[in-house]
Formats: structure tokens, sequence, C-alpha cells
């Protein structure tokens, strides 16, 4: 073998070593970009998930807060009602 037959034929190989090492290193970065695109699909599904929750959760309490409203408006009347039946009562006390 010649110098020249040697030199070519290492040229050959390291030719082909950059091939392999680079059709692996795409086909590797492509399944990893497809892992990553799996991931993001599913925490988008998660994401909707919690904020579909979060939506239901604050009509949960816009209809709690409402009864709650609802009570403590209840609860005013019948406060003033009390202190009414309380002012009758200290009339008669006093006219009798």
């Amino acid at each position: 073998m010649s110098p020249d037959t040697q030199v070519s034929i290492a040229l050959i190989v390291t030719i082909i070593s950059i091939v392999f090492s680079s059709i692996n290193f795409f086909s590797g970065r492509r399944k990893d970009l497809k892992n990553e695109n799996e991931q993001f699909i599913r925490i988008s599904i998660q994401l909707e998930n919690i904020q579909k929750t979060a939506s239901e959760t604050k009509e949960d309490l816009k209809i709690l807060n409402d009864k709650l409203m609802n009570v403590i408006e209840e609860q005013i009347a019948l406060r003033q009602q009390v202190k009414e039946i309380w002012r009758r009562i200290q009339k008669l006390e006093n006219k009798e």
C-alpha cells in the first residue's frame, strides 16, 4: 500500500464515520423532538383541565357569594324586625 492509498482509505473511513455520526445525531434529534412534542401536548391538555376546573370553581364561588348575600340581606331584615319588636315591647311596658 502506498501512502496515498492509506490516506485515501483513512479519508474514506473518516467521511463514513462523519456520515454515520450525522445520521445518528439527526435521527436521535428527531426522536427527541417527537418526545418533546408529546410532552407539550400532555402539558397542554393538563393546563386545559386546570383552566376548566378553575372556571368551574369561579362559577361555584359566584353562586355561593350570591347565596351568602341573600342570607345576609335576610339577616339584616330579621334584625330590623327584632329591633322593631323590642321597641314595641318597650312602648307597651311604658304604658303600663
